[in-house]
């Protein structure tokens, strides 16, 4: 807890030694206002701008991936349903009907989880060819 407060004040003392050099007050101009404003004031409120861009971006990139987690997760507990349903149904039909049967739940697989374990195992994400 002491190094932190440690830390703490040495960052506080560095940007307060930043704000007294940088003082000076510099013309920011936007369509027809003009202001005058410190330099420090301008480039911490630049920092503090693009820091919280920054985080904005990061929680919406992780609210983006646990929304796909969640649709991948309900996909799963879905087809272990739909393989019972039909594995029941199968004992009933013949050998062809089971072959198509299969072969419809691997592309109802491959669909799903994006894998296609088929002939093609070519990994086309890692093409470095610019199109």
């Amino acid at each position: 807890m002491k190094f932190k407060v440690f830390v703490f004040f040495i960052l506080l003392a560095l940007v307060l030694v930043f704000v007294y050099q940088n003082s000076t007050p510099v013309a920011l101009q936007f369509v027809q206002w003009e202001y005058p404003v410190p330099l420090a004031l301008l480039l911490l409120s630049v920092l503090a701008g693009g820091t919280l861009l920054g985080i904005m971006t990061v929680l919406r990139r992780q609210s983006y991936n646990k929304k796909k987690k969640a649709e991948k997760e309900s996909a799963h507990q879905q087809q272990p349903e739909a393989t019972a349903a039909t594995s029941s149904a199968e004992n009933d039909q013949g050998p062809e009907h089971q072959a198509r049967t299969a072969e419809t739940v691997e592309q109802t697989t491959t669909q799903l989880t994006g894998e296609d374990h088929g002939a093609d195992n070519y990994d086309h994400r890692s093409d470095s060819r610019v199109w």
